[in-house]
């Protein structure tokens, strides 16, 4: 007799086994490729992107220092600093060269032993320039000293008492001097004692009408405000960024002071650098313990190359913290292949005793036909290849009884089956590879995708940073010209003179937060711009701004009236926010008006519970589909014969942005030849969605 099958040697044990199998090595294999390959992929994709903050923070320095030094120069280059300088050079055109060396040494010693009150202490920093530089400074966010000195190095006037009256043997003021060329520079970082800061020194020569060199400027610019958004720079818990020198000390860290101790050992700063990357996980660094994520990017600034001085910005976050989401992603994926071999094993049973089933009847006829029992009839009906197998077993036993050819034909029957599982085999084989290549195809769209909206990325800042230097240069010097003639240090005003120069201080300061508002778009845009909410009322502000452009309107010989609205209520608005948006609206109806004039009306629909505020023109006007374009970003619409002015396609974008912000609704409406009307609405009270 033959020995019965054990379970273990059963086809449902094996069949319960090879699907646990497979699921376990298919799983083990996925988790391991998947976080090696994870790994890699994100250090460098992490790697990539620090590198690229790191360059953000030094793209941001370098325009701190460019801005910083625009600033100085603007200020040097006003004429009341000339002619306060031009007064103390006056004095060596009688005096010898002895004479002046006497003089200068006579200085040095009264200045260094003066105390509080002394005559030459009142005579120098009481001096109209000395008062302009005390007020610079209080107003500065970042100067805690600044001082002038004549072509000679004699003090001129300073906004506080500095340590020397003799400058010219200093070699700061040998670099600004540059032997009566001139040139503009940043020195390295120093301690000043009078502040108690470290501060990095700025100077910059001042220039007479002809180009000559008639004394220099030195600004002290406070490392702790200069680069402040360097100490509050942060990622995560433990992600900030350090900026050091080229010996590696610290200059700025948000729990360090400069200069204090060094960010990495000398070594292994030179292998950081020494790699084509800009990114390295290193062990136990000075200021951290373990491993540590680094990236870095060096400052390359023309004035700081000038000066052999070399800074570079690290961005740095512990190796844990940073991986940290990749390894919960491979518990998470653990704990799913762990349920799902626990959910196979009952699974693997059950399917494996299907599948057994029918084969266990076949068996079993097979020992019944093998004992002579021709008339054993076996009945499975799964709907499958086995059922179709038993049928064959059938009509092959009737064959053994009617005729042996038959079994040749069974043995075809079968050699079909299996060609047709073959085929089948195949046919899904295809498919899986065809899956396989959308894939691909699909991983490569994302990253075509990708590398265009970092290409979008940097000319967003080339156009940033492009508007900071063209428009903050030019503003600083109006807005120092007004300071100056405002507080009576030019000359005695009168007070219709003070009302006028009033009104235009007012309106550069507007123009400052407007500039502002236009640098930070992207922020309007994401909702992080602080909007100053407050209850004021629309006819006061619409008067305030028609009677600030009535003279541009009256240059080009057009006309701008205002019709205000009666009884209007007053409404909860950013007064300045709002005053941008008309300015913007008027400034394009003028701009694009040859004839007639520009009017403003307000109106309350109390019906829809808001007020109306319209802008219209007697222009070209605007056809029907180019509507839509006016309040995009960077749009701009064709010039032709009625449209000879093109625009920057920018101040219609930011005044949707502004009056959706205050759930109002902003539009356009117009006819080519009949002029354009603009419309928003603010609601009189808040409407939420």
């Amino acid at each position: 007799m033959r020995k019965e099958i054990g379970y273990k040697k059963s086809i449902k044990f094996k069949i319960a086994l090879a699907i646990c199998c497979a699921v376990l090595i298919i799983g083990t294999i996925g988790l391991g490729v998947g976080y090696f390959l994870g790994f890699r992929f994100v250090r460098n994709l992490i790697g990539e992107n620090y590198a690229q903050m790191a360059g953000l923070l030094a793209d941001s320095i370098n325009r701190s220092i460019a801005e910083e030094v625009t600033d100085i120069e603007t200020y040097v280059d006003s004429q009341f600093w000339k002619r306060s300088i031009a007064e103390s050079n006056l004095k060596y055109e009688n005096m010898s060269p002895e004479s002046v060396k006497r003089f200068f040494s006579d200085a040095d010693k009264k200045w260094k032993e003066a105390t509080s009150g002394s005559p030459i202490l009142k005579e120098y920093l009481g001096k109209p320039l000395s008062l302009r530089l005390k007020k610079l400074t209080a107003n500065s966010k970042s100067i805690v000293e600044i001082f002038v000195t004549d072509k000679k190095g004699a003090l001129v006037a300073s906004s506080g008492r500095t340590s020397d009256f003799y400058q010219a043997d200093e070699e700061w003021w040998k670099h600004a001097f540059d032997g009566g060329k001139g040139k503009s520079c940043v020195e390295k970082i120093e301690f000043d004692e009078s502040s108690d800061t470290w501060v990095l020194p700025i100077a910059v020569p001042l220039r007479d009408e002809s180009g000559g060199v008639i004394g220099v400027c030195k600004s002290m610019e406070a490392i702790e405000k200069f680069l402040g958004h360097v100490e509050a720079f942060k990622i995560d818990k433990n992600g900030h960024a350090v900026l050091i020198n080229r010996k590696g000390d610290i200059i700025v860290h948000r729990e360090i002071e400069p200069f204090t101790g060094k960010f990495v050992k000398e070594e292994v700063l030179r292998k950081i650098y020494s790699t084509k990357r800009k990114w390295d996980i290193v062990n136990d660094p000075h200021i951290h313990k373990g491993k540590v994520f680094i990236a870095y990017a060096e400052i390359a600034h023309p004035y700081l190359i000038e000066s052999g001085i070399k800074w570079t910005i690290f961005i740095d976050q512990d190796s844990d913290e940073v991986f940290a989401p990749l390894r919960r992603l491979f518990r998470h994926m653990s704990v799913v292949v762990l349920i799902m071999l626990l959910t196979i094993i009952p699974v693997g049973f059950i399917f494996g005793g299907i599948l057994a089933a029918p084969i266990k009847k076949l068996t079993k006829a097979t020992k019944n036909i093998a004992k002579g029992d021709l008339d054993y009839n076996v009945k499975i009906t799964t709907g499958d290849e086995i059922e179709e197998l038993a049928r064959s077993f059938g009509e092959m036993i009737l064959a053994i009884k009617e005729d042996k050819k038959v079994i040749v034909k069974g043995r075809d029957k079968f050699k079909n089956l299996s060609r047709s599982l073959d085929r089948k085999v195949g046919e899904r084989t295809k498919e899986l590879s065809k899956a396989q290549e959308a894939a691909l195809n699909m991983l490569e769209d994302l990253t075509e995708a990708k590398e265009n909206l970092e290409k979008a990325m940097v000319v967003k800042s080339e156009f940033t940073s492009m508007v900071s230097h063209e428009l903050r240069t030019p503003l600083t010097a109006i807005k120092e010209g007004i300071a100056i003639v405002l507080d009576g240090t030019a000359g005695k005003l009168n007070s219709e003179q003070k009302d006028f120069l009033d009104t235009a201080k007012r309106n550069v300061d507007r123009l400052a937060r407007l500039i502002n508002d236009v640098l930070d778009f992207q922020k309007l845009e994401a909702g992080r711009v602080e909007f100053r909410m407050e209850e004021n009322d629309i006819n006061e502000v619409a008067a305030e701004v028609r009677k600030a452009m009535v003279s541009v309107a009256a240059e080009k010989g057009l006309t701008l009236t205002f019709k205000q609205g009666k009884d209007l209520p007053r409404v909860v608005f950013d007064r300045d926010k709002i005053i941008q948006v008309l300015t913007n609206i008027i400034n394009n109806a003028i701009k694009f008006t040859e004839k007639g004039g520009v009017a403003i009306t307000t109106k309350t629909v109390t019906k829809k519970n808001f007020i109306q505020v319209c802008v219209s023109d007697t222009g070209p006007g605007v056809k029907k589909e180019d509507l839509p374009k006016l309040f995009q970003r960077f749009e701009q619409l064709e010039k032709g014969k009625e449209r000879k002015t093109g625009s920057s396609g920018l101040g219609l974008a930011i005044s949707r942005e502004i009056i959706e912000r205050h759930k109002g609704k902003i539009w356009a409406e117009s006819e080519p030849g009949k002029g354009m009307t603009v419309d928003f609405t603010l609601p009189i009270k808040e409407r939420r969605a």
